[in-house]
């Protein structure tokens, strides 16, 4: 089993669970907006768009999987693009999935999550905070003027996580369908966000301490997070 198969098996439900008449949409890739030197800043009146805004549910995630169950450069869209609706702000989840040759899982697992997270483009303000799997975009005019869209937004990421040497495959989910259809993603993105902490709480503090660990629960569930946990109590005792 993989690192991440458990939050992506309930990723993957979620979407069976939308059946035929789902508003689950591919969107083919696109040319995005210009890649910027430095973190966007759009604040107040500059604003034309936000997505997970912390007044609506929103997460993030960054997983991989198996190279047959990642559909290269795919993107899919659950609901409204980012400019049908009406109003300037929609809930937003974000899950990249990427497959390839993860040999070094923590050293993997930093430049997922580095290269998802440092997103940086022309006209749209990015802030993600990992510990709570959220993310929040701004848009300015200038991001809307040159079409800023979901494809723009999945075509970015993906071509963000093809850079990295041991990717291989890359897909991007987007939802803005409702608050409530996030919010029945986040189960998913918050034992994804324990599964990252575990594995830094890990490689960075070298803490094997399960009687005081605050991830044990969830090392005890996933294997691959055992199976690691038991090689570096071996390395350390070398």
């Amino acid at each position: 089993m993989g690192l991440f198969d458990q939050p992506l098996a309930e990723v993957r439900r979620w979407l069976d669970a939308l059946g035929p008449e789902g508003q689950a949409r591919g969107v083919c890739p696109v040319a995005g907006l210009p890649w910027a030197t430095r973190p966007a800043v759009v604040l107040g009146d500059a604003v034309e768009l936000e997505l997970g805004h912390p007044s609506v549910p929103s997460c993030s995630m960054a997983l991989w999987g198996a190279s047959d169950a990642v559909g290269d450069g795919r993107i899919t869209l659950v609901g409204p693009d980012f400019t049908e609706p009406d109003g300037l702000m929609l809930p937003l989840a974000q899950v990249v999935i990427v497959a390839g040759r993860v040999e070094d899982q923590m050293e993997c697992s930093r430049m997922l999550r580095e290269a998802v997270y440092g997103l940086r483009l022309e006209g749209l303000s990015t802030r993600h905070h990992p510990a709570t799997q959220r993310v929040w975009y701004r848009a300015g005019a200038e991001a809307l003027v040159l079409g800023f869209s979901a494809a723009m937004l999945g075509s970015a990421l993906i071509e963000r996580c093809r850079e990295l040497p041991f990717v291989e495959r890359a897909e991007v989910l987007l939802v803005t369908a409702s608050p409530e259809a996030v919010t029945g993603l986040m189960p998913a993105a918050e034992l994804a966000a324990d599964i990252g902490a575990a594995l830094i709480q890990m490689s960075e503090e070298m803490s094997f301490d399960c009687d005081t660990c605050d991830y044990t629960e969830v090392c005890d569930q996933i294997d691959e997070l055992k199976a690691l946990r038991a090689k570096l109590r071996r390395e350390q005792r070398q």
